[in-house]
């Protein structure tokens, strides 16, 4: 059931910003975070992150999903890097409860 409600939302989101991102062509920076598509999407982001208790930023990641992340740890809930290419990790990643290299690592931290 919690699958299926992290399916829906997901889907609601990758909708909502597939349509901000068409609609963002034509707007000024600042209007497009205003633009009504935009804060649907954006509430359908937050009310996920909202609705969750763990946060797993996987690299590569967007923009946005660093923040997410230290939006996440700030509240004081499970924050965990997955790199599965070996790379030098950032420093600021220390804030965070856990990098991990691997599924298997992630599994047994989750």
């Amino acid at each position: 059931q919690d699958m299926q409600a992290i399916d829906k939302l997901e889907t609601q989101l990758k909708d909502a910003k597939n349509k901000a991102l068409a609609a963002s062509s034509t707007l000024t920076e600042k209007c497009r975070l205003t633009h009504p598509v935009a804060e649907k999407g954006f509430k359908a982001d937050f009310d996920a992150m909202l609705w969750a208790d763990t946060c797993v930023l996987v690299l590569p990641c967007g923009r946005s999903a660093h923040t997410e992340a230290g939006w996440f740890a700030g509240r004081g809930l499970k924050t965990i890097v997955y790199m599965p290419e070996k790379q030098e990790p950032e420093l600021m990643y220390k804030l965070f409860d856990a990098v991990v290299g691997s599924l298997d690592e992630l599994t047994r931290i989750l």
